[in-house]
């Protein structure tokens, strides 16, 4: 009987040994995989932060685009197309100064 017994408990100790091995490896795999975690987040945070900021640049050239039409249906001309007549403008009076100079 005694025999039996020992026999049983050394059964439950190799068990217990190959469970706790397992259990180990199990928590260990665990851990690394955690500790992927970090990079993985850091990558898909700057793949959104680089979404998001598309996204932006789109909706105001789309803006840009909306206000251009509102002002030419108007009939009202956007800053920029009042720089460029200006420079225009300007360049015209400078040949026109020339030419008076040489004629």
């Amino acid at each position: 009987m005694s025999d039996l017994f020992r026999k049983g408990f050394q059964a439950g100790l190799g068990a217990g040994l190959l469970l706790s091995e397992g259990l180990a490896t199990k928590a260990q795999e665990m851990l690394q995989s955690v500790e992927n975690v970090p990079e993985l987040l850091q990558s898909r945070s700057d793949n959104l932060g680089v979404d998001i900021a598309k996204e932006l640049e789109s909706l105001r050239v789309q803006g840009e685009e909306q206000v251009g039409r509102v002002l030419a249906d108007v009939g009202l001309a956007r800053k920029q197309d009042l720089d460029a007549l200006h420079a225009r403008v300007e360049q015209l009076e400078n040949i026109v100064a020339e030419l008076r100079g040489t004629a």
